[in-house]
């Protein structure tokens, strides 16, 4: 029974604990609160634990710590081990507990949100905390356990992680009713009115930069906003054009906007799935089943 182990000092769950305590803080001054005896025991512990495993866990950078290679790994290791047993310990007392849903805004807002109801029932009436995050922020977040289920596009899938594909992100050109025309020329239909825009960098950024160039057009760029649902309550004060999300449509109905399929936009179409953590639900064989009951909801 794992005999290497056990066969020396120095390896405890408290250490572990201080361990990722100051690994999340990147500080022992700013782990221990500012408290010298809790520090000075936080100290102790990691200088043990390095000695336990025979490699050094942090660098030391002034009043700064960084995780050495070793150190990410044990980190990685041990936030699992944690919330296993953290869903161990919900399972046996009964707990309802809760689970956590990284994605993105647009996902959320249009594709969540509106089967919430069906997402609770499947989830067993836990609690269901939607977090919005960027891709690499949920992949981190599933491989140290403070995330159990992450919608990303699967060309961002990484090792350690198991997934189900749930359809595709596919855009399309939102314009207002009133204002809409009846030409099907693209770049008359991009040039036609003032349209919303993304901020910041991406490939999304990326494809609007080249669409001038491409079609010989100047886009009358009216708002820059940071994420798609701002894109689209922009759309609905201004009555102004932006190319989104087609599940935009839940937000800006057929009434009040036409959503027009343009064959140039297919560039930008992301293959989405829904990814959990192979290793920990080795552990907890249950989130493996709640991760296909849940990719068969968001599948319907």
């Amino acid at each position: 029974m794992n005999e290497l182990l056990f066969s020396k000092s120095g390896l405890s769950l408290d250490r572990l604990k201080s361990f990722c305590l100051v690994a999340e803080a990147e500080s022992f001054t700013k782990a221990a609160g500012g408290n010298s005896n809790r520090q000075t025991q936080f100290s102790r512990q990691i200088k043990e634990l390095e000695e336990f495993f025979g490699t050094e866990l942090f660098q030391r950078k002034g009043r700064t710590v960084t995780l050495s290679n070793t150190g990410r790994e044990l980190h990685v290791l041990v936030s699992e081990y944690f919330s296993a047993l953290e869903d161990f310990h919900e399972r046996c007392s009964g707990a309802l507990g809760s689970y956590t849903i990284g994605a993105g805004e647009s996902i959320i807002q249009w594709r969540l949100i509106p089967k919430l109801r069906e997402i609770k029932d499947s989830f067993e009436k836990a609690d269901v905390i939607f977090k919005n995050l960027r891709t690499r922020t949920i992949i981190d977040g599933i491989n140290k356990g403070s995330i159990d289920f992450g919608i990303i596009r699967k060309s961002a899938l990484t090792s350690g992680l198991e997934s189900v594909g749930i359809g595709s992100l596919d855009f399309a050109l939102f314009l207002p009713q009133e204002a809409a025309t009846k030409t099907k020329d693209e770049a008359a239909l991009l040039s036609h009115l003032p349209i919303a825009t993304m901020e910041g960098v991406g490939s999304y950024q990326s494809f609007l930069e080249e669409l001038p160039a491409k079609y010989g057009i100047m886009l009358k760029k009216s708002v820059s906003c940071s994420s798609f649902p701002m894109m689209a309550r922009t759309l609905k004060v201004l009555g102004i054009a932006a190319i989104l999300p087609e599940i935009a449509k839940e937000e800006l109905t057929t009434v009040e906007f036409e959503m027009r399929k343009l064959d140039g936009l297919q560039i930008l179409q992301r293959d989405l799935c829904l990814c959990w953590n192979q290793r920990r639900a080795k552990m907890n064989p249950a989130l493996q089943k709640l991760g296909h009951s849940f990719a068969d909801l968001l599948n319907d």
